[in-house]
């Protein structure tokens, strides 16, 4: 007896269902790719209890005749090929033939559409993919198609479901890349009949991000593009603004179509490399274009994965541009002065007294309320960035002072009211002014920049262009000492320390690979090894970085990173961890108290900076506050 069947249509269109359809939102996914490949411009999509009671998606494509409207509908029925050849260079979102027939399968679906040359249009309904009407209908040019009652006779998938506001997002987010892939088509989005979205489909990226993400997204891009062999690539990323904790904000589209390609995505990640916390990723849409026949789109039903020739060498181009951009970042404290003299130039801090015989700052518990700098009129140029070793220096130096009585706790600021505050003029020459209690206080001479304070002997306040600026010393410190390190070892050769008896380490198999591959790059970093075998390394140096020997367990850690990133292998991207936890260490910390001095040598560290505003593992330096919030905290007429 036969044990095998052939299995009956409708048990088969049904279990296609289950690969193509898995819930609305890839209802709606399949028919606005159908829409789009007929041409459409513009695009409606509508949705009731998330989709789950009624889809319809209408477009003003080159619809279809009669019979093409009835054949639609039948499992591997398709305009987009025609042998197997046309596979190799797939030009269409969809392409299979097995979308509007697993639909129908699962659902009570009505459809009007009309050609352009047709006097009339075309009606069709069919009922579980049964064909129960076909008649001649008026209709303008396109098509419209209507899904009613999604997988009302497939129960066990339809209990599955999650409540419609779920499943309603799961189709916005569907709209939404389809807006950012397609900027160049009109989209309407309605949810329950409200719209959600509209773009205006006039063919700007820019446009089509601030048509879902709004205001506050497109004002904190910044434009990205470039080429490769064989195509080209454009897009935005976000500031560190606009990190969030998983990758929904990830948008990769290539030839129009959006895609999942975790290569090209972790190459923008490491991009922004120290500017991120950990476990925090950027935003960014890129659209890229290339030879077709170089991508393979027919990995999976979704048609979300697909396969990339040169994928390391569009990745790397992809890197590089990005990290131009994101060190091209303004630093808002660059101009606070216009005379420049040594970073650590003296620093002369005080307090007039004119009511007291000995000085105001010898008095137990007092310290000045405000500091000066004197600029060296003869120096017009900004002076050199801090080198490591100074950086070092200074660093031991205000750690070293932590112990000196001089340290005491802040007396209250007072704001000196006799300046005029005008945010237009360029900062000048900084100038000694006191105020009504002859206190003395640090102002510019524009008034464009003014150090208030400093609050719980961590957060730096400076008052600048009618905002207030609040920076964390330790985060700011962390970061010169992070970059000035960083500096020292990419210019020199790290220097190893010769091992008594060779260190043997066992390794695995995808380790050792690793390693005959990226020998020069690992020691480069101070490791003198080789193979002793097929998985231990024997090891008869290792690095000293920053003053410290690393072990084994260092080369593991090494390894792991160079197998998980094959599109950069800098020695500093190697060590950077290992940099961020000395840099940590090395660090002012959060309660430190410092001088004046000490202070006012931070701040023109942090003023002569070029490079991004977080410290090594992503926070911010700073925060600003806009006189516009302040002022909405306080309920004022803004």
């Amino acid at each position: 007896m036969s044990i095998i069947n052939v299995l009956d249509p409708y048990v088969s269109n049904q279990i296609a269902a289950g690969e193509v359809v898995e819930r609305p939102a890839s209802a709606v996914k399949e028919l606005i790719e159908n829409s789009l490949d007929a041409g459409a411009t513009s695009i409606t999509v509508e949705i009731i209890d998330g989709g789950t009671t009624m889809i319809r998606v209408t477009d003003n494509g080159i619809g279809m005749d009669a019979s093409d409207a009835e054949t639609a509908f039948l499992r591997h029925a398709t305009s987009k090929i025609h042998d197997s050849e046309d596979l190799n260079s797939i030009h269409t979102l969809g392409f299979r033939g097995e979308a509007l027939a697993a639909i129908a399968s699962v659902s009570k679906v009505s459809m009007w559409t009309r050609i352009a040359t047709g006097s009339f249009g075309t009606k069709v309904e069919l009922e579980a993919g049964e064909l129960l009407s076909s008649e001649p209908f008026g209709a303008p040019n396109g098509t419209s198609i209507t899904v009613n009652d999604l997988f009302y006779n497939t129960p066990a998938r339809k209990k599955f479901l999650k409540k419609p506001f779920v499943e309603s997002g799961y189709v916005q987010e569907v709209v939404l890349r389809s807006i950012l892939s397609r900027p160049d088509v009109s989209f309407r989005f309605v949810s329950d009949k409200k719209q959600v979205f509209f773009s205006s489909g006039d063919g700007s990226l820019e446009n089509a991000i601030y048509a879902v993400y709004g205001k506050t997204v497109r004002e904190n891009l910044m434009h990205i593009s470039g080429s490769f062999s064989n195509g080209s690539f454009n897009g935005f990323i976000g500031d560190v603004s606009l990190v969030r904790s998983n990758r929904k904000r990830e948008h990769i589209n290539i030839n129009n179509r959006c895609v999942n390609c975790p290569a090209i995505s972790y190459a923008i990640e490491e991009s922004y490399n120290t500017l991120l916390m950990l476990h925090k990723f950027p935003f960014f849409v890129i659209s890229i274009d290339m030879d077709y026949r170089s991508i393979d789109v027919n990995v999976h039903p979704s048609k979300l994965e697909v396969r990339i020739q040169n994928e390391t060498e569009i990745a790397q181009v992809i890197t590089a541009s990005c990290v131009r951009v994101l060190s091209k970042q303004e630093n808002p404290f660059s101009r606070i002065y216009k005379n420049d003299s040594e970073l650590f130039a003296p620093v002369v801090s005080g307090i007039s007294s004119k009511n007291s015989d000995k000085p105001a700052d010898s008095e137990p518990g007092y310290r000045p309320a405000s500091i000066m700098f004197k600029p060296d009129a003869t120096l017009s140029s900004k002076p050199a960035p801090a080198s490591a070793a100074s950086l070092s220096k200074d660093s031991a130096r205000i750690k070293s002072s932590f112990r000196s009585e001089e340290l005491h706790t802040p007396k209250q600021v007072k704001f000196d009211t006799s300046i005029p505050y005008t945010s237009d003029q360029t900062p000048s020459a900084t100038a000694l002014h006191q105020d009504s209690n002859d206190n003395t206080v640090l102002a510019d001479e524009s008034a464009d920049f003014r150090y208030i304070g400093v609050f719980l002997n961590t957060y730096l306040l400076i008052e600048m262009k009618n905002s207030l600026y609040v920076i964390d010393q330790h985060a700011a410190h962390e970061r010169l000492l992070f970059d000035a390190f960083s500096a020292q070892i990419e210019k020199a050769t790290v220097l190893s320390q010769p091992l008594l008896i060779p260190s043997v380490e066992t390794v695995s198999i995808e380790e050792m690979s690793c390693f005959l591959e990226n020998k020069d790059v690992l020691h480069s970093i101070g490791f003198d090894a080789e193979a002793f075998g097929p998985t231990a390394i024997s090891i008869r140096a290792v690095p000293m970085i920053l003053g410290e020997t690393r072990t084994g367990a260092f080369l593991h850690d090494s390894l792991e990173y160079l197998m998980h990133n094959k599109t950069n292998t800098s020695k500093t991207d190697v060590i950077k961890l290992d940099i961020a936890t000395k840099a940590c260490k090395a660090a002012v910390k959060a309660g430190d108290p410092l001088s004046d001095s000490e202070i006012m040598s931070l701040l023109r560290m942090i003023e002569s900076y070029d490079g991004p505003l977080t410290c090594p593992h992503g926070r911010p330096i700073y925060y600003r506050i806009t006189s516009y919030q302040m002022e909405k905290w306080f309920k004022r007429s803004v």
